[in-house]
């Protein structure tokens, strides 16, 4: 049993730099444990990726525009 961190879990659900080992902790040992606020941690996580894909998509549409027509 691997007791986990919100990070740990975050990088197993969503791509980034830290994936690759996250998901080589969870093939050697797929039997997790951690802190009940995980769930609220990992909706933080995620309401910020959300967040961040957003602003840089506005930010983005005025550059994006001329392609697109």
């Amino acid at each position: 049993m691997v007791l986990v961190d919100t990070n740990v879990v975050a990088y197993l659900l969503i791509e980034g730099d830290r994936t690759i080992r996250s998901r080589a902790l969870f093939e050697r040992d797929s039997d997790w444990c951690s802190e009940s606020i995980l769930l609220v941690e990992l909706s933080n996580v995620i309401a910020t990726c959300v967040r961040i894909a957003v602003a840089v998509r506005s930010w983005m549409w005025p550059i994006a525009i001329p392609f697109t027509t």
